[in-house]
Order: structure tokens, then C-alpha cells, then sequence
């Protein structure tokens, strides 16, 4: 992907980005131990492409839709991944973990090529997320 975008922009319009790419399977279980355990679940995702935003909204939801049928606490598309007071929250841009830093939320960041400067929690997939959430809501009783 190109900063400006243009390298995306025509396979966004067409859908193809989204509608080719699957979840990892290994992310699932461990979303549905979150709420096992009673924990809410918000999606919030930002699809702000410079030239493309309604079409990749829609493909966002037609994704959503087929592939994540969990019951959600919420999904929102919006930039500000700080806005709902949430304990914690995992991304994979420095930005939005510093934005959620700042707002008092705790950032995980899911390691990925871009992210290596990011100095604070870290981890590999959705399990180890888990972890480091029941370890911190533990610290905090």
C-alpha cells in the first residue's frame, strides 16, 4: 500500500481487498472466550481511503457480515478508535495506539512489519491478547 493510497484505490472500489481476505480462523476462539467470560466486544474499524470511503464501507460490512457472525457488543467504522471508555483495545497502528494511550484506554499493539517502534504491550494473535488482558484486569483487583 502506497501513502497516498492510489496503489489500493481501484481493488478497494471493486471490493476485491475485502472480499478476499479471510479472517484468521486462530482469532475466533478466543473472541468467544472474551464473552464467555463476560466481557463486551466492540469492532471499531476506520475505512477513511482517500477517494473510496462508501465503497469500502459497504465491502467492510458485507465482510463483517460473512465472516464474523459473533454477537457483537457493537461495530462501529469511524477513525477515533478512542471513542467508547473501553478497558483495553489491540491495533496494529502507532497512531491509533497513541491516541488510545492518551485517552486513558490500554493499547495493545498486534505486531505487524509497520508497528516496530511501538514501546509498550505487544503480542502475536488474539490469544495472547486475552492473556494480557485477564492479567491486567487480575492486577487490578
Amino acid at each position: 500500500i502506497q501513502e497516498d493510497g492510489k496503489a489500493v484505490d481501484i481493488p478497494i472500489k471493486q471490493g476485491e481487498i475485502f472480499a478476499k481476505t479471510e479472517p484468521m480462523e486462530m482469532n475466533i476462539p478466543p473472541l468467544l472466550k472474551f464473552l464467555e467470560d463476560g466481557h463486551y466486544i466492540y469492532m471499531i474499524t476506520s475505512r477513511n481511503i482517500p477517494g473510496a470511503e462508501l465503497e469500502s464501507r459497504k465491502a467492510t460490512w458485507k465482510w463483517i457480515a460473512k465472516y464474523l457472525e459473533l454477537p457483537w457488543s457493537g461495530i462501529i467504522i469511524h477513525h477515533n478508535k478512542a471513542l467508547l471508555p473501553l478497558f483495553s483495545f489491540v491495533d496494529d497502528s502507532i497512531p491509533n495506539l497513541e491516541n488510545l494511550q492518551e485517552n486513558g484506554i490500554i493499547p495493545v499493539c498486534y505486531n505487524q512489519p509497520w508497528n516496530k517502534d511501538w514501546d509498550g504491550l505487544r503480542c502475536d494473535n488474539l490469544w495472547e491478547y486475552y492473556e494480557i488482558v485477564t492479567e491486567l484486569l487480575k492486577d487490578q483487583k
